[in-house]
């Protein structure tokens, strides 16, 4: 009777801070790791002060929620002490406030 071997699953290679090495934040995950780091915060800080999960925020930061809801963006901007264009671009804000009037 042949033996099967049992297979190891693929690990992707890890670059700083345990991101996968082709993981690149977006333009508004790297204003939230720059404003946290310059805070000396951890994003789990971040979370905790905006009242948000940490999955969240990461999701944010490394794109995988691109169009976050207002009241989750600007707890993040609260969190870090800025206004809520400080993290995202005018053009996005403006965005996200025509969404929160239209409910």
């Amino acid at each position: 009777m042949p033996t099967t071997r049992a297979t190891t699953p693929t690990i992707e290679p890890r670059g700083p801070g345990g991101r996968p090495r082709n993981w690149e934040p977006t333009p508004a995950g790297q204003r939230i790791e720059k404003l946290a780091a310059r805070k000396g915060l951890r994003l789990q800080d971040v979370a905790e002060r905006a009242g948000v999960s940490v999955a969240c925020v990461y999701g944010i930061v490394s794109g995988r929620t691109v169009d976050p809801r207002v009241s989750i963006a600007q707890a993040i901007a609260a969190a870090l002490g800025v206004k809520l264009d400080k993290l995202f671009p005018p053009r996005a804000t403006a965005d996200l406030d025509q969404r929160k009037a239209a409910k």
